[in-house]
């Protein structure tokens, strides 16, 4: 079985617009989740998960 981390940060963002930390937040805690997990690969479009060393699903291009 292939575990497989989904982000939802992008929900929570929209949600708390108001608060200019929380999306860093959010990745924080995303990546030591997936850490805790031993987890490389991320369904996401937030490119900070590709800096942070994980494989994103789908695979984003790189944009100039």
């Amino acid at each position: 079985m292939r575990r497989l981390f989904v982000d939802t940060s992008a929900y929570f963002a929209l949600a708390d617009k108001r608060d200019e930390n929380h999306e860093a937040a959010v990745d924080a805690i995303s990546f030591a989740t997936m850490e805790r997990f031993h987890l490389t690969q991320a369904f996401a479009f937030d490119h900070h998960f590709a800096q942070y060393g994980l494989a994103l699903l789908p695979a984003m291009s790189s944009r100039g």
